[in-house]
């Protein structure tokens, strides 16, 4: 799976049919040019096959279809293939392949040719929403060898609704011998952007898993490169400059599912100084009722700080009982007091597995939390989310998805549009965080898409604090719901703001701190009425920053409220993270302590150190 939000030389309007390909020789990412790769790519087929052939479980017959005793069976798939040629029409052949996966398969019949066979041998293939089509084959050509007849592309469903069937041809031999159906493409839609594209590539991870091919990775590339100027995908990379402080949810993935299901893990949105909150889906029974040995008796909760592991002892929290979806960690280490930069917050990875009656430990794919430092903890909003952009020169129309993508856009870079706001607001919040919570930090990030046109780099965003509720499908310029009227352009408090102008042509998440805002709605839920966003220079057509709204496909990506707070109880007021194991009577120790919710007397100053009651340590503020 690789994720796109731009299209190559900015040409969105064209269908663009894309392919994975094998690389056949070793390369790295800082050498590797058009020269050394263009002929790199293995044109064989390498994404989702299934092949049924004559005399499978899923291959049945209707009427005579005898076993061929030819020396000519040793081109046919398996070395066997059936022959019809009766006088008498009427007999099938038919092929039901289970598909793994829904989408678009190229459908190839097998057959072996020779002088006597069918001029016409009728395939006719059964696929998606009960679409028929009929190809005719002649099985005559090529003679003497076997190949592969292209059937034509078909949608199918996941599992074994879709079919094959060959009939027959009075007084013709008629060949059944094996039907293919492979799916190595995705289609890169015109007008569509900030997607996924998933590329199925079983059979080639399969050979790399057996060792029947060297792994040296996948070449994407458009099925037809003889089109000019038709555009394509521009795929986010796995730079560092990508991850968006350790956020790499778009970063490329291979999916590999392979043996019993397992589980996989909601991404965490109440993260603890001292381990993330998770939740999952029930574990389901691959057979049903069906044998025992595949039921679950228990979860397990494992932690690592690597992405990618085996569950085992090292990792393992908790295990959790069968019937339980949740469960929060209280034993990993808070981020020290001292690190202010993200990427050295303490980051893990976790995972649920799922523990079968045969005592099989089936692992689930991770997923990532950075924790916050002792006593606090971090929310994250990215559900009841609301926002639309406001356009001046179109300020009677809603302009909810902008210009046909899920876009918030900001800025004045078109006569269209002319100047245009976002407006944007978390209704989950509501609640969320006990209104005497101790608000230490809150941020706003949005997905920058682009950044239009892209010349003019310095322009800053700021966001006020709205005075006034809007309607996501109503609001416009003009009014806040299509009828009640507010100030042009949206009723916000100048009184505060805040500002950020590190916007690039480079899709990318962008924050400002809304601490004071989000401090006042926890406090009152009623002053909640969201967020307006506005570019500082709006006289001029400068630029328009184009960042994904809550109608965008994967939700990771919507606008996201971060709010960080300190926890309320006495446990969390200070965090030791050394602490002397053995301690001798009478004795000094001096050892680091993280403070939150430190009170302190009018008029006095907060000491350097404290001392716990009774014969025992002093610690270092």
């Amino acid at each position: 799976m690789t994720y796109y939000d731009q299209s190559l030389d900015g040409i969105y309007a064209n269908n663009v049919p894309m392919e994975v390909q094998r690389v056949k020789t070793s390369w790295t990412e800082g050498t590797a040019t058009w020269g050394t790769m263009a002929a790199q790519g293995d044109t064989s087929l390498t994404g989702n096959i299934v092949t049924v052939d004559d005399g499978d479980t899923n291959a049945t017959a209707k009427g005579t279809w005898t076993a061929s005793t030819s020396n000519l069976t040793a081109y046919a798939v398996g070395t066997d293939y059936r022959v019809n040629s009766d006088a008498v029409t009427g007999d099938t052949y038919t092929w039901t392949p289970n598909v793994t996966e829904a989408g678009e398969y190229k459908v190839e019949a097998h057959y072996v040719g020779a002088s006597d066979r069918a001029d016409a041998a009728p395939y006719t293939v059964y696929s998606k929403g009960g679409a028929v089509k009929t190809v005719k084959v002649d099985q005559r050509q090529p003679n003497g060898t076997g190949g592969w007849y292209n059937l034509g592309f078909y949608q199918f469903d996941a599992g074994t609704t879709g079919k094959v069937v060959l009939g027959d041809q009075a007084s013709k031999a008629v060949i059944a011998d094996a039907v293919r159906f492979s799916k190595n493409g995705a289609l890169k839609e015109a007008s569509h952007s900030s997607t996924w594209l998933s590329f199925p590539v079983r059979t080639l991870v399969q050979q790399w898993a057996t060792g029947t091919q060297p792994n040296y990775g996948v070449m994407l590339k458009a099925k037809n490169e003889a089109l000019a100027s038709q555009g394509g995908a521009i795929f986010e990379a796995s730079e560092y400059a990508y991850m968006n402080d350790r956020r790499d949810y778009n970063l490329p993935k291979l999916v590999v599912t392979y043996g019993r299901p397992g589980v996989t893990v909601n991404p965490p949105t109440t993260i603890t100084s001292t381990g993330a909150v998770l939740d999952w889906p029930a574990y389901k029974d691959p057979d049903g009722t069906t044998g025992t040995g595949d039921d679950i008796v228990e979860y397990q909760v494992h932690r690592s700080p690597n992405q990618v592991y085996t569950p085992g002892a090292a990792t393992l929290i908790a295990p959790v009982s069968s019937s339980t979806l949740s469960f929060q960690d209280t034993t990993a280490t808070p981020t020290p007091a001292d690190k202010t930069n993200p990427m050295d917050r303490q980051f893990y990875y976790y995972m649920v597995a799922a523990k079968t009656a045969d005592g099989q430990l089936i692992p689930g794919p991770t997923v990532p939390a950075m924790l916050p430092k002792a006593g606090q903890i971090t929310k994250i909003f990215r559900t009841g989310v609301t926002d639309t952009t406001l356009s001046k020169t179109l300020n009677t129309t809603n302009v909810n998805v902008y210009d046909g993508d899920p876009y918030v856009g900001v800025g004045n870079n078109s006569t269209t549009y002319g100047v245009t706001r976002g407006v944007v607001k978390w209704s989950s919040l509501a609640g969320a965080i006990p209104t005497t919570a101790q608000v230490t930090g809150a941020q706003l990030r949005m997905w920058n898409v682009s950044l239009q046109p892209g010349t003019d780099r310095t322009q800053y965003v700021d966001v006020y604090r709205l005075n006034k509720g809007f309607s996501e499908t109503k609001a416009t310029w003009n009014t806040s719901d299509g009828t009640t009227a507010w100030t042009a352009g949206g009723d916000y408090d100048t009184s505060w703001s805040a500002g950020f102008n590190g916007f690039a042509n480079d899709p990318e998440w962008e924050t400002w701190d809304v601490t004071t805002p989000v401090k006042n709605w926890v406090a009152t839920p009623a002053n909640n009425y969201g967020l307006l966003l506005r570019m500082r220079d709006e006289v001029n057509q400068n630029a328009r920053a184009m960042m994904l709204a809550s109608e965008a496909e994967d939700s990771m990506f919507e606008p996201t409220l971060e709010v960080t707070y300190l926890e309320q109880t006495p446990e969390s007021t200070y965090y030791a993270a050394d602490t002397p194991t053995d301690l001798a009577p009478s004795s000094t120790y001096t050892t680091p302590v993280s403070v939150s919710n430190r009170r302190r007397r009018p008029g006095r100053r907060p000491t350097g150190s404290w001392r716990t009651s009774g014969a025992g340590p002093t610690a270092s503020r």
